[in-house]
């Protein structure tokens, strides 16, 4: 029988699954998905995001944004600003900001808690090759020193 520990991806799925989870859970206590916090912090490092912005920088597909932005201007959190043209773009409320800066801390402490006995070498090294992994498959840097 094929060990399955031997396959990266393999094991890059168990680990987003247990780092997730692990995330979510204090998200929560904020009352946040993963999903609302990342969109929450996006948007306090880009402020006057469109939605199409917001789609492309998280990969999401429109459809599932639009209701996710709905739900976070529904709860305070996020407006739409006036704009002379169809495109409005989105800016947190002080709530929203409050409650980013917040997420961004549980975030922070997370990786913290995961990734703190990684030297800073190290995780800037990971952090390139996952994200070489995901946006652009198949051609991750397989570089390392």
């Amino acid at each position: 029988m094929h060990n399955l520990n031997t396959l990266v991806g393999y094991n890059l799925r168990r680990a987003s699954q247990l780092l997730m989870a692990a995330l979510a859970e204090p998200l929560a206590e904020l009352g946040l998905r993963v999903t609302e916090a990342t969109v929450l912090v996006v948007l306090q490092s880009a402020p006057m995001s469109s939605q199409s912005d917001m789609c492309r920088a998280l990969s999401i597909k429109g459809a599932n944004m639009t209701p996710l932005i709905a739900g976070l201007i529904a709860r305070g959190l996020v407006k739409r600003t006036s704009s002379s043209g169809r495109v409005h773009p989105l800016k947190l409320t002080a709530k929203g900001e409050a409650l980013a800066t917040r997420a961004r801390n549980v975030m922070n402490e997370h990786d913290d808690t995961y990734f703190g006995a990684l030297s800073i070498g190290e995780r800037d090294w990971l952090n390139r090759f996952f994200s070489s992994v995901w946006r652009n498959p198949g051609a991750a840097d397989e570089g390392g020193d």
